[in-house]
């Protein structure tokens, strides 16, 4: 249902911004705000991302696959403030 799949004709886009510091001890990519990544992941009971940020963050919003928690390295929190310059995320 919640399967996104891609083809070498038609990729699928993540819609993540610019690998950048977002926090934490490695470079990540956060994601666009309407990114298809969002909610649509499992955490396999891991209640952290790749920076130390708690996971899963349930935007109420958008349908969740599972646990709601954000597929990738970085969950997007709810209120986050972006740079002026898109390069990193303000905050933690």
């Amino acid at each position: 249902m919640f399967d996104q799949v891609g083809s070498t004709a038609s990729p699928s886009n993540p819609m993540l911004l610019p690998l950048a510091n977002n926090g934490g001890p490695t470079l990540t990519h956060a994601p666009q705000l309407d990114s298809p990544v969002i909610d649509r992941g499992f955490s396999f009971a891991s209640n952290r991302d790749q920076r130390g940020s708690s996971r899963p963050e349930n935007n109420p919003n958008i349908s969740d696959a599972s646990d709601g928690a954000d597929i990738g390295s970085f969950e997007l929190r709810q209120g986050f403030i972006f740079s002026d310059s898109f390069e990193g995320i303000l905050g933690k």
